[in-house]
């Protein structure tokens, strides 16, 4: 019987917009190899739920199965990372010592690792050992403070900027400086579900509160608290944003939905909030719904999506400093190099990137067939069905500051 091998491969892009010819493709892993960081006769069996995280210099970090003497169901799975110049090395193993814990306290499995530019990653982690319960069995792991693996936080221990316990540890995000941010909740006495969840991020080796439900929202009417919080976008420089819905004095259904921000050194601010008057083209207008996409990008500014009233959705960028929501393509706006006399219908904020502070990327369909992407000043740089050698790409490929959208045509 032939014996089929299992390989783990990355397509370094010569040329983006060159699409396959211009891409180069290297085994990472092969199934059968030996495994860096175990026993001598270990090797990689497979690769767990395949989806190889990669940073821009190429690098790549993986769950990675195991077979060989030694090799059971305790300890069958780990994560490796490809640094530079080092080849792959082991980061963590399930049925080994987890940092930061008891001795005895084991790595049980893992969530999906990240990956930055500097090599280091980061990921939610499941302990396993003496002590452990159901209240203290998830925490999270970065080699982002230069010292190694190490714990940031575990459920059961206390939740900075409050007196409660960490219950549960949600969306992780890992920046470039090595910062992790996440969402969470809390368990205790006076903790309800109207101010269990929270939003928590490192900043200068701690971690710190950036906003919890029913705690008041800053630049919201007096008496308004977050009652929801949604997903949140993490910058390279530590600076955070994030969507959450609104209750108390002052809110009605045409103001009960925010952005906030809070950038390095600063208070956590309002940046966009539903019902707010716009300028520019769209004066004399207002926002009357604010999309879940938003980002935040190096520079601060972030990108959303909302509708005005009276025309229909629209994408806007905020900046930082003048908090002026700026609009940078709505319904009616050309759409650049499409058709003749095509203009755009309505627009969806998909995706952005925190990497650069210009350039928004937007992607387009037109009748379910054609697709065309856009970057920086509405420029087509791709379409979907072209001839080959036209690049295709994927909606939430990661670029630089961009920001992607659904459109329709008319």
């Amino acid at each position: 019987m032939r014996r089929v091998r299992i390989a783990l491969f990355t397509a370094v892009i010569l040329c983006p917009l060159a699409g396959l010819r211009g891409a180069t493709l290297r085994a990472v892993a092969l199934s059968g190899q030996d495994a860096p960081g175990t026993a001598p006769g270990t090797t990689f069996s497979s690769f767990y739920n395949v989806r190889p995280i990669l940073n821009d210099s190429g690098e790549v970090v993986f769950l990675g199965k195991l077979a060989g003497a030694g090799v059971t169901s305790d300890n069958v799975f780990g994560i490796w990372s490809e640094v530079a110049g080092s080849g792959l090395r082991l980061v963590a193993r399930e049925g080994e010592q987890a940092p930061g814990t008891n001795t005895g306290v084991l790595f049980d499995s893992f969530g999906e690792p990240y990956l930055n530019e500097a090599g280091q990653t980061a990921f939610l982690g499941f302990v396993r050992g003496a002590g452990v319960s159901d209240d203290n069995d998830v925490g999270v792991w970065s080699e982002g403070r230069g010292a190694g693996l190490e714990k940031i936080t575990r459920t059961g221990e206390v939740a900075p900027g409050t007196s409660r316990l960490f219950n549960s540890i949600g969306q992780i995000t890992f920046n470039n400086a090595g910062q992790t941010a996440f969402a969470g909740s809390v368990r205790g006495s006076t903790v309800t579900n109207n101010n269990n969840n929270g939003l928590w991020a490192e900043r200068d080796g701690n971690l710190e509160l950036v906003a919890r439900e029913g705690s008041a929202a800053p630049g919201a009417p007096p008496g308004a608290v977050f009652v929801d919080l949604g997903v949140h976008s993490f910058n390279h420089n530590g600076g955070i944003s994030f969507s959450s819905e609104l209750t108390g004095l002052g809110i009605t259904t045409a103001n009960d939905r925010g952005i906030w921000r809070q950038l390095p050194g600063e208070s956590l601010s309002l940046a966009v909030q539903e019902g707010q008057s716009l300028s520019g083209a769209y004066a004399g207008r207002n926002l009357q719904f604010l999309g879940h996409g938003q980002q935040i990008n190096d520079a601060g500014q972030i990108g959303v999506s909302g509708t005005v009233s009276g025309i229909g959705s629209a994408l806007f960028v905020h900046q930082p400093d003048s908090g002026i929501l700026t609009p940078v393509v709505g319904p009616g706006d050309p759409a650049p190099r499409y058709a003749k006399r095509s203009r755009l219908l309505q627009l969806e904020c998909l995706q952005s990137q925190p990497r650069r502070a210009h350039g928004f990327r937007r992607q387009c369909v037109r009748a379910g067939h054609q697709r065309r992407q856009y970057h920086g000043d509405l420029e087509t740089i791709a379409q979907r069905n072209a001839p080959t050698g036209r690049a295709r790409r994927r909606p939430g490929a990661r670029h630089a500051g961009r920001c992607q959208l659904r459109c329709r045509f008319r």
